[in-house]
C-alpha cells in the first residue's frame, strides 16, 4: 500500500490504474518475471502483480487514503497526502526490510501492537526531550513529556522477555521559560519509571560530546551558566518474577592503556605500597591478572559533530534532508552488545534516522525500528543501501 500511495503522490495524486502499475513495479523494485508473473482464474488469465496492486488499492480506499472513479483513475484523499510526510493514528506499514531487521513507519503506540510479546532482548531509544521551543523532530512540555513517557515506557513493558534491558537517551538541559533555571522533570519521571512501571534501574551512563554547546541563550549570549556536554543514558531492567538480567561486561572490554601493561600486568607488585592514599589495601597482586581488557567506565565520550559522515553525504546525494537529531554509533554499540547475543532482537521506537537498527545489522542482531515520519525513513533507508528492499 504504501509503495502505491508513494506512486500516487510522484504522480501529482492522480493517475490511471494501468499507468501506476508499471510504476509501483518499478518502486519495489519487483524483477521482469515477479511483474510478468500469471494465474489463471475463473478461466481468465491474469497477472498476479497488476491483482495485487489492486488489492492494495482497495486497502486503502477502506482507510480513506485513495479514492478510485470510473475507468480506472485513482486520486489520493486529503488524508493519503498527508500519510506521504507523517503517518497517521491507526496506519501502521512496513517501509522497508533488511536481512536481519524492518522499518516500520507508524505511531510509537500503533505499531506496539505488532510486536510479539516478550520478544525484545532490548530496548534502545532517544524520544524526543521536553523543550519549549518545538524542533523538527518534536518538543513537548515537561508535564505532558512525563505522562506520554510513562505510557509508553507501560506499553513496552510486555514487550521486553524478563530480563531484558530498556535504555533511554534523554536531555538533561531543560530550561524553564524565560529563566536559567533548569527543570526537574528527570527527577521525577526516573523514580516513576520504578514505581509504577515496574522496572529496576540497572545504572546511569553519561554521553559526553564535548563538542556540544549548551544552551546557546543562557551559555553564550547571556553567559549565566556553563556548557552541559553530558546527557544521562538511563539503563533499566524488566524484572519479572526475579528473573534478572544477563549484562556481561566482558563483551565490552576495552584495550588496557599500555602504562597499565607497563605496571601490573604479569608483574609481582609486592614491593610496591599496597596501602592507597584513600585507605585501601588493594593486595600485593591486584590487578596482575590479564582479563582481556579494562572494563570500560559509565562515561561515553564521544563527538557528534561530523558534517561529512557516510549517512550524511548519502542524503546529500539523494536530495534528503538528514535528521537533525542524530547521535554516535558508539552509543546503542555499547548497550547492544553488552545485553543481547547474536540474533536477539533490539529495537528502537524512535527509530530517527536509524543508527540502532545500523548498529544491531552490524552486530548480527535482529531489529526493529518504529518512525512516524516518512522523511526520516527515507533518509535511515540510505544506511541499508546495499540490504535493504522495499
Amino acid at each position: 500500500m504504501l509503495p502505491l500511495i508513494r506512486c500516487l503522490g510522484a504522480a501529482g495524486g492522480e493517475a490511471d490504474a494501468a499507468d501506476l502499475y508499471d510504476r509501483v513495479a518499478r518502486e519495489i523494485g519487483a524483477s521482469a518475471e515477479v511483474r510478468e508473473a500469471k494465474a489463471s482464474f475463473a478461466g481468465d488469465e491474469r497477472n498476479l502483480f497488476d491483482r495485487q496492486v489492486r488489492h492494495a488499492q482497495q486497502l486503502a480506499k477502506t482507510k480513506g487514503l485513495i479514492a478510485a472513479h470510473a475507468r480506472g483513475r485513482w486520486t489520493l484523499t486529503d488524508r493519503g497526502l498527508g500519510l506521504l510526510e507523517n503517518a497517521r493514528p491507526g496506519v501502521v506499514m512496513t517501509v522497508f526490510e533488511t536481512r536481519q531487521g524492518l522499518a516500520i513507519w507508524g505511531h510509537v503506540e500503533d505499531a506496539a501492537a505488532i510486536i510479539e510479546p516478550g520478544s525484545v532482548s532490548t530496548i534502545y531509544t532517544s524520544p524526543p526531550y521536553p523543550i519549549q521551543t518545538a524542533k523538527p523532530y518534536g518538543g513537548i512540555d515537561t508535564a505532558s513529556w512525563i505522562s506520554w513517557m510513562l505510557d509508553l515506557v507501560d506499553l513496552w513493558k510486555p514487550l521486553l522477555a524478563p530480563g531484558g534491558s530498556l535504555f533511554m537517551n534523554l536531555g538533561a538541559e531543560v530550561y524553564r521559560r524565560g529563566a536559567p533555571y533548569q527543570s526537574t522533570y528527570l527527577e521525577r519521571f526516573v523514580p516513576a519509571v520504578e514505581d509504577r512501571c515496574g522496572f529496576q534501574l540497572a545504572q546511569r551512563w553519561y554521553w559526553d560530546n564535548p563538542h556540544k554547546l549548551g544552551s546557546i541563550q543562557w551559555v553564550s549570549i547571556r553567559r549565566r551558566r556553563l556548557r552541559q556536554t553530558v546527557e544521562p543514558i538511563y539503563w533499566w531492567i524488566n524484572e519479572v518474577n526475579g528473573i534478572q538480567d544477563q549484562a556481561n561486561n566482558r563483551a565490552v572490554l576495552q584495550p588496557y592503556a599500555e602504562k597499565t601493561l607497563k605496571r601490573y600486568i604479569g608483574q609481582d607488585r609486592s614491593d610496591e605500597a599496597r596501602v592507597k592514599p584513600s585507605g585501601i589495601d588493594i593486595g600485593a597482586h591486584a590487578f596482575a591478572k590479564d582479563n582481556g581488557g579494562a572494563i570500560p567506565s559509565t562515561v561515553l565520550r564521544s563527538a557528534n559533530s561530523a558534517s561529512n559522515d557516510p549517512y550524511r553525504r548519502a542524503c546529500r546525494n539523494a536530495g534528503i534532508a538528514p535528521h537533525p537529531a542524530t547521535f554516535p554509533a558508539s552509543l546503542p554499540e555499547r548497550a547492544i552488545l553488552m545485553t543481547t547475543r547474536p540474533g536477539d532482537i533490539v529495537c528502537d521506537p524512535f527509530f530517527g534516522s536509524g543508527t540502532v537498527g545500523q548498529v544491531a545489522e552490524r552486530l548480527g542482531r535482529r531489529w526493529i525500528g518504529i518512525e512516524r515520519s516518512r522523511l526520516y525513513l527515507d533518509s535511515a533507508r540510505l544506511r541499508f543501501s546495499e540490504t535493504a528492499a522495499a
